[in-house]
């Protein structure tokens, strides 16, 4: 434990600049609450609150972009010239004291501003265990696949141009089946409105659980080729997940027929052109 403490203050001291500016964008966060009396009651503060956190959020986003890989690359498991190859130091215990340092740093207190703020807004208590639980893996969601990509690469050069090729890599993938979608359903003839609704909470959960097995197993045996093929199948099962959607919400037979594939009497027939309710079945199909 004294080593994982001694490994979290030894990257606090390294990182202590971008800290310094996470923690002054951590304060503009909480004060675009208007927790103080009366900053309901003056709508221009209202709105200056509003345009600050607006533009807070996406500053904190930019800047997690820039700690984590920072604090990966400190010490990085890709190589042999990292210091900590040499020292008494295991790839476990090197994980854990990245992980303290993410979760006191980086989740638990924007996490609690949020909290925070549910409160000030009069939130009740059931509410605010299900808001927190959502914020709470939204952030760790996000954190984990920063953290992924960072043990996979030895700079943040590298880092960035990773992370551009597997977003263009995946939107392609999707794109591609959501048009082989398309035709499929037009060459079957037999399109129809499928009410289903996609979970995404265990489209999360998946996310989470193959970028922390390829974390575990990166610091644990730095096999990375093995990596980056559970990266790989990560993407596919998500790709599956976001095909065949999850829970199914069949409506009334009233809003039915109102999707129904049949022009409606007052929607004037454009001949080969296909109506706005065609896309929509095509597109739920997919």
């Amino acid at each position: 434990m004294k080593l994982v403490l001694h490994l979290l203050a030894k990257d606090s001291l390294r990182l202590r600049i971008p800290l310094l500016v996470w923690g002054v964008l951590l304060v503009l966060q909480f004060t675009s609450l208007g927790w103080w009396p009366g900053a309901g009651a003056d709508p221009r503060l209202q709105l200056m609150l509003a345009l600050l956190h607006n533009l807070v959020a996406p500053l904190q986003m930019l800047m997690l972009i820039t700690i984590v890989p920072l604090l990966v690359h400190e010490d990085p498991v890709i190589g042999s010239t990292a210091f900590w190859v040499t020292r008494p130091i295991t790839g476990g215990l090197l994980l854990a004291s990245k992980t303290l340092f993410v979760f006191l740093f980086l989740i638990i207190p924007p996490l609690m501003i949020d909290v925070a703020g549910l409160v000030a807004r009069g939130a009740p208590d059931k509410d605010l265990v299900f808001a927190g639980s959502a914020l709470l893996l939204v952030r760790v969601k996000f954190l984990v696949l920063l953290f992924t990509l960072a043990a996979l690469t030895q700079t943040f050069s590298r880092f960035a141009l990773t992370a551009v090729v597997l977003v263009v890599c995946y939107v392609t993938v999707g794109f591609l089946l959501l048009v082989i979608g398309l035709y499929a359903s037009r060459e079957s003839g037999g399109a129809r409105v499928i009410f289903t609704g996609s979970s995404g909470t265990l489209s999360d959960l998946a996310t989470i659980g193959f970028a922390v097995a390829m974390i575990i197993n990166q610091y644990v045996t730095r096999k990375t080729v093995r990596s980056w093929i559970l990266l790989a199948c990560g993407m596919i099962v998500l790709l599956a997940i976001g095909k065949f959607q999850v829970g199914d919400r069949t409506p009334p037979t009233e809003i039915q027929k109102t999707f129904s594939m049949r022009p409606h009497h007052l929607v004037p027939d454009h001949g080969n052109c296909c109506s706005g309710g065609k896309i929509r079945a095509r597109l739920q199909r997919s």
